[in-house]
């Protein structure tokens, strides 16, 4: 259930929390001053969120717009947004936690490929201490997910050219084992009749995979939207025969931008988003995963206007470990010129309450022209 993703996927670009976003080069946060590179703050003890059992921690993976050659991870806390240290990782292209204090990375691999590998990150704050995961898979990582039991994880990958299909993927850790789906349109790329809108996620012992996409035509016109599930015990093969349609919904209406399985698996979190110039509304609402019935709404969040620089956000909410809370960031803004940054909040919910906890901090400036303009997170 716990997700990343790396650039928008489509319409829209998923233990601590992961953040991935889009922008150019990196600056203090706006709570508290930046560590040095692969050294950790000192830490406060409040919660900010008011989450006693929430993670302490969540890290992003800063990238510009556009770019082609993988990221800058940060680790920051989860009470304020602050910078706490910045890992010397290169290229990471998404990320999403195994466990409390262990994550897969996927990282660019030669021109074409993607290596996933395990670290852990540390009491403090640090992460590091790299070891290989699997075998390289072909394309890049543009989403990716990992079970709560920290057994599978699950990646959509792009490919080295639009004219070739993308693909899903799950690895299987305690055997290393492979198994794809395929054709899926990942990040522009060709592919069958759908196209992914937001990023993956997995029931917690990593026998469901769910995510969010539009349907479409041989040609590539959008016909319709939804949200579907796959078993990945099936055999590999056909996305369009395995994988099976929940939901679906009018292109016209709300953008399905981001789905979290619960930990069974039975019933799923989706997330809509609709805009005009003076707001941008994100709701969450709770649907069956075997009739795509809808039970209840967990919360609306409004971000007030202009809304035209946060098309790219999407929905990029996430599930913490234990499944008890959601984490979404709805609203993106520039707060002055690129160096300085855009700031983004985030609502922190309580599943079990329906409390809604929210934090703004500010993202990384940009020495030249491009600006972050998505932000994604796993918890």
């Amino acid at each position: 259930m716990l997700g990343s993703a790396l650039v928008r996927l489509g319409r829209v670009t998923s233990v601590a929390l992961v953040v991935t976003v889009g922008t150019a080069g990196c600056a203090a946060a706006a709570q508290g001053a930046a560590a040095a590179p692969g050294t950790a703050a000192t830490l406060p003890a409040a919660d900010g969120l008011g989450l006693a059992a929430a993670p302490r921690f969540f890290i992003d993976d800063v990238l510009s717009s556009g770019a082609v050659s993988g990221g800058l991870l940060q680790v920051r806390l989860a009470a304020t947004g602050a910078l706490v240290s910045q890992p010397a990782i290169a290229q990471a292209l998404a990320v999403a936690p195994l466990s409390s204090r262990t994550f897969a990375i996927a990282r660019l691999a030669g021109t074409c490929g993607t290596q996933l590998y395990r670290a852990t990150l540390s009491a403090q704050g640090s992460l590091g201490g790299l070891s290989r995961l699997g075998p390289v898979l072909r394309g890049e990582a543009m989403a990716m997910a990992a079970s709560a039991d920290g057994n599978a994880v699950a990646l959509a990958m792009g490919s080295c050219s639009k004219a070739v299909p993308g693909y899903l993927a799950v690895l299987k850790l305690g055997t290393g084992t492979v198994r794809r789906w395929a054709p899926v349109s990942v990040g522009g790329s060709a592919g069958g009749r759908i196209a992914l809108s937001g990023g993956l996620s997995l029931s917690a012992d990593g026998r469901l995979l769910a995510f969010t996409g539009d349907t479409t035509t041989a040609e590539g016109t959008v016909t319709g939207q939804g949200v579907w599930v796959l078993p990945t015990t099936a055999g590999a093969g056909s996305v369009a025969r395995h994988g099976r349609l929940v939901l679906r919904a009018r292109r016209t209406g709300p953008a399905l931008d981001a789905v979290i399985l619960s930990h069974s698996g039975t019933s799923l979190y989706l997330c809509g988003v609709s805009a005009n110039p003076a707001s941008r509304v994100t709701q969450i609402a709770v649907y069956t995963t075997s009739r795509g019935r809808p039970t209840g709404t967990i919360a609306s969040l409004t971000a007030a206007g202009p809304t035209s620089g946060q098309d790219a956000l999407g929905c990029p909410m996430a599930a913490d470990p234990s499944g008890s809370y959601l984490l979404v960031p709805y609203s993106l803004r520039a707060a002055g010129p690129p160096q300085t940054g855009p700031m983004v909040t985030v609502a922190a919910i309580d599943l079990r309450t329906r409390a809604v906890n929210k934090i703004t901090f500010r993202l990384p400036g940009s020495a030249g022209m491009s600006v972050a303009d998505a932000i994604t997170i796993g918890w």
